[in-house]
């Protein structure tokens, strides 16, 4: 369960678009005291709510929406098309001896790579 999200003008990779930079989140609970602009999700009306400075639930008619920035996107995509190159290379090594020298290889010298780093430090 999201319990909390603070993104702030700082956030790189998530943006809300709200009248506030915090959204707090909580469990329903119908008779609980609220936090003023804490929001909850009523399952009774299927719709978010929001606490007001006198501890009333109101509902939002225009819902907040959440939107991962340009950069989490653009290093999502990245990182899941490394992952296909990879998972293509190993399966083409299960096939092919060179293939799989080659990402032994590899992998041997990242290792090293990885070792002399942590020896600088």
């Amino acid at each position: 369960m999201i319990s909390y999200i603070s993104t702030g003008d700082s956030s790189r990779f998530l943006h809300t678009y709200t009248s506030t930079s915090s959204i707090y989140f909580s469990n329903f609970v119908p008779t609980a005291p609220g936090i003023p602009g804490q929001v909850r999700f009523n399952p009774n009306t299927k719709s978010l709510e929001v606490c007001t400075d006198n501890n009333y639930w109101l509902a939002l008619s225009n819902p907040c929406s959440l939107e991962l920035s340009k950069e989490c996107r653009d290093t999502l995509d990245w990182a899941t098309k490394k992952r296909q190159e990879e998972n293509q290379l190993l399966k083409i090594a299960e096939d092919n001896a060179t293939i799989k020298g080659l990402l032994d290889e590899r992998k041997n010298i990242d290792d090293k790579l990885s070792l002399v780093l942590e020896l600088l430090k």
